[in-house]
């Protein structure tokens, strides 16, 4: 959970998906890595952060353990266009088996 600029709150579920969360409890999708995120053992997503400067570049950081063999835990970076992230602009950074 942490701020995000426009002064709603992100939520990130351990299954995989990232929610926006407005004053009056509305909520939006930002990003949904179901797809991409191992939670069968208990690990999924661990972890979201907004960029230092997500306001010049709209930059995401997850870290979350990934689908597939072998198990492995992922850092990647995803982009944000007009409020919401594609999880097809991964950029993986860091896998650690």
């Amino acid at each position: 959970m942490g701020a995000y600029p426009d002064g709603r709150t992100f939520v990130a579920e351990q299954g995989g998906t990232i929610w926006l969360v407005d004053g009056a409890g509305a909520t939006a999708s930002l990003l949904d890595l179901t797809a991409l995120v191992d939670d069968d053992q208990g690990e999924g997503l661990l972890s979201v952060a907004l960029d230092p400067d997500f306001d010049a570049n709209g930059h995401l950081w997850a870290w979350y353990f990934a689908a597939g063999e072998p198990p492995r835990a992922t850092l990647a970076r995803f982009e944000i266009v007009e409020g919401q992230a594609d999880p097809g602009s991964a950029l993986v950074v860091l896998e650690a088996l």
